[in-house]
């Protein structure tokens, strides 16, 4: 059993944890891109502290046994110097579950509640990235509705 609530200052170094696990993942994908820094992990903290005081973004965290499980981050976007339209957006930052809780639905209950949060924000639109080699992140987002929208390529010379 789990429960998904809005993390808080004191739920960062556990979220951080995770976080690592998360780019050592994509680091399968990119390893020069998610190499390890000697601040990394410090780095995010401030930025994830930064989500919590900034109330166009928000991170649900799921618990389970007073452990932090999952987490996800999102925030209020907009197309910036656009000459199309520019209502804003909600686009999913990091989604993290540890191995031993996956296939449980908390990565479908964390989108449940990022589209709740994204609509009392007054947007109806969620966005991501997600590595076109991360297939088995494509296959979820796919089965929770999202669609192929834009492709990102790179040339690397």
């Amino acid at each position: 059993m789990y429960q998904i609530q809005k993390a808080t200052p004191e739920h960062l170094d556990e979220i951080a944890s995770l976080w690592v696990k998360l780019m050592n993942l994509h680091k399968e994908f990119d390893a020069d891109f998610f190499a390890d820094t000697d601040s990394f992990v410090d780095e995010y903290k401030m930025n994830l502290d930064w989500y919590l005081r900034d109330t166009t973004n928000v991170i649900f965290i799921a618990k389970s046994k007073n452990r932090i499980i999952g987490y996800i981050t999102a925030g209020i976007s907009w197309f910036k110097y656009s000459n199309y339209n520019s209502n804003n957006y909600c686009i999913i930052g990091d989604i993290m579950i540890d191995k031993k809780y996956r296939q449980l639905g908390i990565g479908k209950t964390f989108i449940e509640e990022i589209k709740k949060w994204a609509k009392s924000e007054s947007t109806h639109k969620i966005v991501l990235d997600v590595f076109s080699k991360n297939t088995k992140a494509l296959n979820f987002f796919k089965n929770q509705g999202f669609k192929d929208n834009f492709n990102n390529l790179i040339l690397e010379f």
